[in-house]
């Protein structure tokens, strides 16, 4: 995720700066670099990784609470559930 957040600066920057409204995405890129280094192609990652915590946290619980309800109603689930994935199987 880290690697690939200097993609969402430049294109948030295409966005939100009209200098940069009709540029391509690999000049804003460059332009952003140019000007601020890696540290302007990174800011925000902080606050976004804060905020990303608790939100995951939240999916995950909420994925074992409705797992925990459906094998309450059908112990058999149990087996149907790929462990790698977390997918229900349709095998029979």
């Amino acid at each position: 995720w880290t690697a690939f957040y200097p993609a969402d600066t430049v294109g948030s920057q295409m966005r939100a700066n009209p200098e940069y409204a009709s540029k391509k995405f690999l000049d804003v890129f460059a332009d952003v670099y140019r000007r601020e280094g890696w540290t302007g192609l990174y800011r925000g990652w902080g606050i976004t990784a804060l905020r990303a915590a608790p939100a995951h946290a939240l999916i995950f619980a909420m994925y074992e609470q409705t797992m925990g309800m459906f094998r309450r109603f059908d112990p058999a689930t149990e087996d149907c559930i790929d462990k790698r994935s977390g997918s229900i199987s349709h095998s029979s």
